[in-house]
């Protein structure tokens, strides 16, 4: 038996860039052929996502729209279609990357394709961020595969993301050097993540400690998403011939790179982004692809949260967030009705213990 569903849900309403969300009372989405709706239960808070409301991110979406790229819940209903009609009724982990029916809502509308199934081992918490970071990390595989590169290095290393990017390559035989800022965090993925190669951009020995490793383990692709001049003294410390992939801005500055890295020792810098990739490949290879996600999301491919918000909350949310990114994502809620803590440790000792050789 289907569920009721309502006329009207909450959501959080973007009316204009760089202004706030207000929370509203609107008409529940209806799903159109291939589409799916689904009840959310949680929606973290990402870059992307603040990127999109103050306006500085690339994006179909046109306003009023209900932000959240991704989330997670249950679909409820289909528009049509055999893969959208075999998920009704499934727990899933959601991108809505055209619909303007986001994740920071009670219910979201998406591409059936851009839903893969939960398995009930894994929490809703969990699959919240199962579909963005986990596939950017996997691209960036298939990225340093091509290139044949023996190492890489990842740039925030202490983020979500980053996390990902050092257990997934190491589980799969590829050298991580991970640059930090500071030495809490250094410490932080010495003891969680058992990482090996941790380097502080902070450390006056910083661009000879690189430059020495990066030669050694032959890293010769980096990962980057906080531009700026950083982005420079990475790749001039990286062995010629290296290529730097940006991923992302969080220092909100111009990408750097020298005239004497591009030209003379054919350094290159290019930017990386997901939907890019996602459209070079074929809707049943991703839809393969995430399938493969859904069994390493309490391991490989987990994240670490650090507070769940109400959805009338976000501005207290985006505030926390800004000034606390390593201490994990945060989550929005539609159900949630006060702020309350998340203790990921296990989880993160976890990750630690099984990360495998060979996925």
């Amino acid at each position: 038996m289907s569920p009721k569903i309502p006329k009207t849900m909450k959501a959080l309403v973007l009316e204009e860039f760089g202004k706030p969300v207000q929370l509203k009372e609107i008409p529940v989405p209806k799903p159109r052929y291939n589409e799916v709706l689904i009840k959310i239960e949680y929606a973290p808070l990402n870059p992307m996502d603040l990127s999109f409301l103050k306006g500085s991110y690339s994006s179909v979406k046109k306003l009023p729209v209900t932000p959240g790229f991704e989330g997670s819940g249950t679909v409820v209903a289909s528009g049509g279609g055999l893969y959208g009609w075999s998920l009704i009724g499934k727990r899933v982990a959601v991108y809505v990357q055209r619909s303007p029916h986001g994740c920071y809502a009670e219910y979201a509308v998406t591409n059936a394709f851009q839903c893969i199934t939960v398995p009930e081992t894994v929490s809703f918490e969990n699959a919240a961020s199962g579909l963005v970071n986990p596939l950017t990390v996997v691209m960036m595989h298939k990225k340093t595969l091509k290139k044949k590169a023996k190492a890489i290095i990842s740039n925030p290393g202490a983020s979500a993301v980053g996390r990902m990017i050092y257990r997934y390559f190491t589980a799969n035989g590829i050298k991580v050097i991970n640059i930090v800022r500071r030495q809490e965090q250094v410490d932080l993925l010495k003891k969680e993540e058992n990482a090996e190669y941790v380097l502080n951009s902070s450390d006056p020995n910083f661009q000879k400690d690189l430059n020495q490793l990066s030669k050694k383990l032959g890293a010769t692709v980096s990962f980057d998403a906080v531009g700026g001049s950083l982005c420079a003294v990475i790749l001039n410390n990286m062995p010629d011939g290296s290529s730097t992939y940006v991923y992302g801005n969080l220092s909100m500055k111009n990408s750097e790179a020298s005239q004497n890295d591009l030209i003379f020792k054919h350094k290159k810098i290019k930017g990386f982004w997901l939907v890019d990739w996602m459209k070079k490949t074929s809707v049943l290879e991703n839809y393969f692809l995430s399938k493969k996600l859904g069994s390493m999301y309490n391991n490989i491919m987990a994240t670490s949260f650090a507070r769940k918000y109400p959805l009338n909350q976000i501005e207290e949310a985006c505030r926390f967030y800004l000034k606390n990114m390593t201490e994990g994502k945060i989550l929005l809620s539609p159900s949630a009705i006060e702020i309350s803590e998340i203790n990921d440790k296990k989880i993160n000792e976890q990750c630690a213990q099984q990360i495998q050789p060979r996925l």
